[in-house]
């Protein structure tokens, strides 16, 4: 069994990172019914699984519109 994970930090000034291990893309849905998936530029491995890579993980960045 793995873990799969996304990890999200949002700034104040409405950016987001998010770190993909192994999971689908988030869904980021507005107020007006538009829906984003921030795809990030490689996924990591799940949770425990990548003890034995040299390659550093790849946030994603994201722009939040108000709403």
């Amino acid at each position: 069994m793995v873990t799969t994970a996304v990890l999200a930090e949002i700034g104040a000034g409405h950016e987001a990172s998010f770190l993909n291990y192994g999971h689908i893309e988030p869904m980021l849905v507005r107020r007006d019914g538009i829906v984003d998936f921030p795809r990030p530029p490689t996924y990591a491995l799940p949770l425990g699984l990548d003890a034995h890579t040299v390659a550093g993980d790849q946030a994603v960045q994201h722009r939040l519109r108000t709403g």
